[in-house]
């Protein structure tokens, strides 16, 4: 199956991402959700690489919805700020686990553990004796939205436009290959 729209890496990533929600393949969207946080935080970068910082920035730059709005314990409870997201990528991409915290982080407000909800009984953005809920559909669909907007945030950016040519394209023909018919990745 091909998508219609593969005109940019983003948008196919995203509707990708959108497409394994659809079919309930969570782990993968979830996944592929985090790494396009990661590629679009080295998109804008300069050098066109990411790290801890520059994931945590573009997160709470462009998910502001889930940063803290203050400093108070409540806000802290029900809120993912940039660094704990980088962590759970990090341990779910490395690890297999679901985990906000690094080890030896102090756990004042949150127990460290981040759990998922899946169907009717949903809970997006709560605090529940210390773990911390999100919604999957809500959370990668707020993802996909973000980067949409970021991305459009980005047109003329010359350390974007630079990075982007780089990243993964889709087509019909590979440049200097010997080519078959068909459709590739390159």
């Amino acid at each position: 199956m091909f998508h219609d729209d593969y005109s940019t890496p983003l948008v196919a990533i995203s509707r990708e991402i959108q497409e394994a929600v659809e079919r309930k393949n969570y782990y993968v969207a979830l996944i592929a959700g985090l790494s396009l946080i990661d590629m679009c935080a080295a998109l804008e970068s300069e050098d066109g690489e990411a790290n801890k910082d520059k994931f945590a920035q573009w997160f709470d730059t462009n998910m502001i919805d889930y940063v803290p709005k203050d400093g108070t314990e409540r806000a802290k409870k029900l809120s993912l700020s940039g660094k704990e997201c980088y962590t759970f990528r990090n341990k779910l991409l490395h690890q297999g686990r679901a985990a906000l915290l690094d080890d030896k982080a102090p756990r004042s407000h949150k127990t460290g553990v981040i759990a998922f909800s899946i169907g009717s009984a949903s809970f997006h953005r709560s605090n529940l004796e210390g773990n911390y809920y999100v919604d999957i559909p809500n959370f990668l669909g707020d993802i996909c939205r973000a980067v949409s907007n970021w991305r459009v945030r980005m047109t003329g950016n010359s350390s974007f436009e630079r990075n982007h040519a780089r990243m993964l394209q889709y087509g019909t023909e590979v440049p200097g290959g010997a080519n078959r018919p068909g459709h590739y990745l390159f």
